[in-house]
Parts: C-alpha cells; structure tokens; sequence
C-alpha cells in the first residue's frame, strides 16, 4: 500500500507535465489515472510468476537511451521523405546479442526489459522480438545509423 501511494505521488506529476496543464480538470483526471496505475501495478506483483527487479545501471540504460531520439527523428523524416521520392524505403531487420547473462530472476529479467525499452525508443528502429534463450533481439531499422550499435 504504501508503495502505491509513493508511485501515485510520482505519476500524478508525471501526468501533468505531459498534459502540459495545471489545472482542477487535469488533477481529476491525473489521481485516478494514477491510483489506478499503481494498485493495478500493486496487484500483478502479488501474482506475478516471474520477480521483476530493475537496477539502476538498467536505468540508466533506458535513459541514455533517450538521447538520440532528436537526431533518430530527423534521420527518420528525411529516410521516409527519400523513400516516399523514391517509392521504395531501405528498412532493414538485423540481430543484435544483449547481455542478460545466465540467471533468470527478477535482476535478469529486469535488464532484459531495460534492453528492450531502450531497443526500441528510437523513432527509427524497434524490437521486433527477444529470441528466447538465445540472448538475442531481433531489431526492425530504418536507416543506416539505426543498425548501428545500439543500445
């Protein structure tokens, strides 16, 4: 419970900022939205089959990997602009190892979330799907710099 709260506490911010608003409206719709959130969060732990634990390296994966979505959209506006031109978009699939490791618990599955976030937050490339056991992503690239190394 008290986690719930903490988590609401957090989101409640975190709504109105997207909002872009303050006002008696957006901090209606923003605690229920919320609460939801976190008691529905609250809930799957209890049931959850396998532990989720994030360390904050895998934190900080996923923050470092909003860096390059600025220049990721621009690519991704002139490759789509080119392939509209064109009529034929160079979009690629690779494979890409990811360092999980050999456990499989709560940390491991945790960084294994990190990786697939961070995966897939540039405009110009996604997940496509983790090859179970392998300890590989399957990634969808757009342009040539989306198949570079990343994340």
């Amino acid at each position: 419970m008290r986690r719930a709260v903490i988590i609401t506490s957090a989101l409640v911010p975190l709504y109105l900022l997207f909002a872009g608003s303050l006002s008696a409206h957006e901090i209606a719709v923003a605690l229920p939205a919320a609460a939801g959130t976190a008691f529905w969060m609250e809930a799957l732990l209890r049931v959850a089959r396998r532990p989720l634990r994030f360390a904050i390296a895998d934190a900080a994966r996923v923050a470092g990997a909003l860096a390059p979505i600025l220049p990721g959209t621009w690519r991704t506006g002139r490759a789509l602009a080119g392939g509209l031109a064109r009529g034929e978009l160079g979009a690629h699939i690779r494979l890409k190892d990811i360092p999980i490791g050999e456990k499989r618990d709560g940390a491991a599955a945790g960084r294994r979330a990190a990786i697939l976030l961070a995966g897939s937050l540039s405009p110009d490339s996604f997940v496509l799907r983790l090859q179970e056991g392998r300890d590989r992503m399957q990634i969808h690239g757009l342009t040539p710099a989306a198949n570079g190394p990343r994340p």
